[in-house]
């Protein structure tokens, strides 16, 4: 394929310039698991004369593909090639052809550092090499991510792979969720403080106290604890309710300020169906759209998310810069499990290493997110004192059965430093412990 790519661009080239010997290659091509990219040097030094090589050479790269792969897009996504294979501006001609084999999927795996302000997203590969993708909410818009694309496009794998990277990295942080189908958020519903939304009563229900609770952190000044509002196929919440619709557009408008952090999938976010909510979702990520008119309507710029072929493969648009096309991370089922069990288990999101001889301390940081974490605590400190090693420690934990128990969204900050009352008039001296979270 690369040399009928450079055969046909140095005939175009040679009708504009007469010389063909002006077309050459800059550098060497680039082949990624998404796409082939190649740079042509043209010898056509203006503006007027670039545009006429790049349109040209655009039409007829697209016949001679479309004879050789046409026919397997049309079947494998009932879709054509792209409709510009050339771009063209101050730098060479730059010739960017769809990579038809399946890639392998980008492993999420615990490594990947991640925090509250910098999520992984996935990967993007550029002339200069292999990039990772973030989700950065250092800027303001970012706030809140919205991820959209049909049925079977990964949405919802990426869902998972953002609840995960928070759950293994994040402390201080609670999960809160709508999935009135049932199946997308089933294998992180340990994840949850609460059982997870399923019905539209249940639905309303729960954004009706997100609601609540942005009037209390309000009057009450506080911003703690982060929650993490996930909603999985959003149109079956707001479509036809502006009751829902207004409750999620000021949860939304007012949520970065106060703690509150929006994750949400649907396959075309239509303004009539979610309302002025869409607006604040400042990050899109947007996977393959059934033609070229949805892909508009959900990036809010111009992409060709129609002609995206694999799932997993996405648009991440808003934030500072272009549309970047990347690989999203794929968490396998024991990713899944693993994180799961340990963030039911109170140590998910934090590993206590001590400092000095101090395991009441540790165990009260350990528990943390548990709504009992004074009387755990305490009973611990009392059974172990100061001689107790980690590994009883973890035992003993463990043996408790300690989890993530009741209902709201508070995870104890009170209870929690009622504990470590207990635990500074009970302890003989002071005690230090330092808290280094997984990477």
């Amino acid at each position: 394929m690369f040399q009928q790519v450079k055969n046909l661009t140095n005939k175009t080239i040679w009708q504009f310039t007469g010389n063909p010997a002006f077309a050459r290659a800059v550098g060497k091509p680039l082949v990624s698991p998404l796409d082939i990219r190649l740079r042509i040097k043209t010898g056509a030094h203006t503006n007027g004369k670039r545009v006429a090589v790049a349109d040209v050479l655009n039409e007829r790269l697209r016949l001679e593909l479309d004879s050789r792969i046409g026919g397997y897009l049309q079947r494998k996504i009932d879709g054509e090639l792209p409709e510009r294979l050339v771009t063209f501006g101050t730098r060479p001609l730059c010739i960017q052809i769809p990579n038809i084999a399946r890639p392998a999927p980008v492993a999420w795996t615990e490594g990947i550092p991640a925090s509250l302000e910098r999520i992984p997203l996935g990967l993007a590969w550029g002339w200069q090499g292999v990039y990772p993708v973030w989700w950065d909410r250092t800027i303001d818009s970012n706030a809140h991510i919205l991820i959209s694309g049909i049925t079977g496009s990964g949405k919802t794998i990426m869902l998972r792979a953002i609840l995960l990277s928070l759950a293994a990295h994040v402390k201080d942080i609670e999960f809160v969720g709508i999935d009135m189908k049932g199946r997308g958020l089933a294998p992180l519903a340990g994840l949850f403080r609460q059982p997870l939304a399923t019905t539209k009563a249940d639905a309303l229900a729960l954004l009706m106290a997100v609601d609540a609770e942005i009037t209390q952190r309000v009057a009450g000044g506080t911003n703690w604890p982060t929650i993490v509002f996930v909603i999985d196929e959003l149109i079956d919440l707001t479509d036809g309710d502006s009751q829902a619709q207004e409750w999620l557009a000021r949860i939304a408008r007012m949520g970065r300020e106060l703690g509150i952090v929006l994750v949400a999938g649907m396959q075309k976010p239509l303004i009539e169906e979610i309302g002025q909510a869409k607006s604040q979702f400042g990050l899109r990520v947007v996977g393959r759209m059934r033609n070229r008119k949805d892909a508009e309507t959900a990036a809010g710029v111009a992409v060709d998310a129609d002609n995206l072929m694999h799932a997993g493969t996405f648009y991440l648009v808003g934030g500072i810069g272009q549309p970047v096309l990347f690989r999203g991370v794929y968490p396998d089922d024991a990713a899944m499990r693993s994180v799961v069990s340990r963030y039911q288990a109170g140590v998910s999101v934090l590993n206590v290493r001590n400092v000095d001889t101090d395991t009441g301390r540790g165990a009260v940081q350990a528990v943390a997110n548990d709504r009992q974490a004074e009387q755990d605590a305490a009973q611990l400190w009392a059974e172990f004192g100061e001689s107790a090693g980690q590994a009883s420690l973890n035992a003993r934990i463990r043996a408790l059965g300690l989890q993530p128990a009741g209902a709201g969204f508070h995870t104890g900050k009170a209870r929690v430093l009622a504990a470590m009352d207990v635990l500074t008039t009970t302890a003989e001296k002071p005690v230090s412990q330092e808290v280094v979270v997984v990477a």
